[in-house]
Protein backbone atom coordinates (compact mmCIF):
# COMPACT_ATOMS: atom_id res chain seq x y z
CA UNK A 1 0.00 0.00 0.00
CA UNK A 2 2.95 2.29 0.79
CA UNK A 3 4.89 1.31 -1.86
CA UNK A 4 2.00 2.17 -4.49
CA UNK A 5 1.03 5.53 -2.90
CA UNK A 6 5.01 6.37 -3.62
CA UNK A 7 4.25 6.19 -7.17
CA UNK A 8 0.87 8.16 -7.31
CA UNK A 9 1.72 10.92 -5.01
CA UNK A 10 5.34 11.59 -2.96
CA UNK A 11 3.92 14.27 -0.68
CA UNK A 12 1.31 11.92 1.35
CA UNK A 13 3.30 9.06 1.11
CA UNK A 14 6.38 11.35 2.67
CA UNK A 15 4.08 12.30 5.59
CA UNK A 16 2.74 8.99 6.20
CA UNK A 17 6.55 7.81 6.47
CA UNK A 18 6.93 10.43 9.08
CA UNK A 19 3.67 9.35 11.22
CA UNK A 20 4.83 5.68 10.77
CA UNK A 21 8.29 6.67 12.06
CA UNK A 22 6.73 9.17 15.04
CA UNK A 23 4.21 6.05 16.39
CA UNK A 24 7.51 3.42 16.19
CA UNK A 25 5.93 1.46 13.66
CA UNK A 26 8.60 0.11 11.91
CA UNK A 27 7.26 -2.71 10.48
CA UNK A 28 5.17 -0.56 8.23
CA UNK A 29 7.70 1.67 6.64
CA UNK A 30 8.15 1.46 3.03
CA UNK A 31 11.75 0.78 3.51
CA UNK A 32 13.23 0.28 0.33
CA UNK A 33 11.71 3.85 -0.73
CA UNK A 34 12.49 5.63 2.26
CA UNK A 35 16.36 4.48 2.01
CA UNK A 36 16.28 5.69 -1.08
CA UNK A 37 14.82 9.05 -0.19
CA UNK A 38 17.32 9.46 2.70
CA UNK A 39 20.55 8.93 0.20
CA UNK A 40 18.73 11.44 -2.58
CA UNK A 41 18.67 14.08 0.42
CA UNK A 42 22.22 13.59 0.86
CA UNK A 43 23.19 13.47 -2.77
CA UNK A 44 21.01 17.17 -3.21
CA UNK A 45 23.14 18.78 -0.61
CA UNK A 46 26.72 17.30 -2.13
CA UNK A 47 24.84 18.55 -5.76
CA UNK A 48 23.85 21.80 -3.93
CA UNK A 49 27.82 22.12 -2.85
CA UNK A 50 29.37 21.28 -6.25
CA UNK A 51 27.33 23.71 -8.12
CA UNK A 52 27.99 26.49 -5.42
CA UNK A 53 31.35 25.72 -6.02
CA UNK A 54 31.36 25.62 -9.81
CA UNK A 55 29.59 28.74 -10.21
CA UNK A 56 31.84 30.25 -7.77
CA UNK A 57 35.54 29.22 -9.26
CA UNK A 58 34.12 30.13 -12.62
CA UNK A 59 33.06 33.57 -11.37
CA UNK A 60 36.58 33.84 -9.84
CA UNK A 61 38.30 32.62 -12.79
CA UNK A 62 36.92 35.33 -15.16
CA UNK A 63 37.17 38.02 -12.32
CA UNK A 64 41.19 37.50 -12.58
CA UNK A 65 41.66 36.81 -16.52
CA UNK A 66 39.00 39.58 -17.93
CA UNK A 67 39.81 42.17 -15.13
CA UNK A 68 38.10 44.88 -17.50
CA UNK A 69 35.33 43.24 -17.69
CA UNK A 70 34.96 43.65 -13.81
CA UNK A 71 31.43 44.30 -13.08
CA UNK A 72 29.02 44.70 -9.82
CA UNK A 73 26.79 41.53 -11.17
CA UNK A 74 29.95 39.57 -10.33
CA UNK A 75 31.14 40.76 -7.47
CA UNK A 76 27.43 40.14 -6.45
CA UNK A 77 27.40 36.68 -7.55
CA UNK A 78 31.26 35.91 -6.11
CA UNK A 79 29.56 36.89 -2.81
CA UNK A 80 26.51 35.43 -2.91
CA UNK A 81 28.11 31.78 -3.81
CA UNK A 82 30.63 32.86 -1.13
CA UNK A 83 27.72 33.34 1.37
CA UNK A 84 25.67 30.48 0.58
CA UNK A 85 28.49 28.10 0.24
CA UNK A 86 29.22 29.33 3.78
CA UNK A 87 25.57 28.77 5.03
CA UNK A 88 25.66 25.27 3.46
CA UNK A 89 28.96 24.20 5.28
CA UNK A 90 27.72 25.66 8.44
CA UNK A 91 23.94 23.24 8.37
CA UNK A 92 26.47 20.20 6.96
CA UNK A 93 29.62 19.85 7.92
CA UNK A 94 30.30 16.44 6.62
CA UNK A 95 30.39 18.32 2.72
CA UNK A 96 33.76 19.61 3.83
CA UNK A 97 34.88 16.07 3.87
CA UNK A 98 32.97 14.73 1.00
CA UNK A 99 35.12 17.34 -1.50
CA UNK A 100 38.67 14.95 -0.86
Amino acid sequence: MTSALYDQDFYPWAQHQAELLAQKQFEQLDLQHLVEEIQDLGNRHYDQLESRLTVLIAHLLKWQVQHWKQTNSWRATIRAQRTALAKLLRRNPGLKFALF
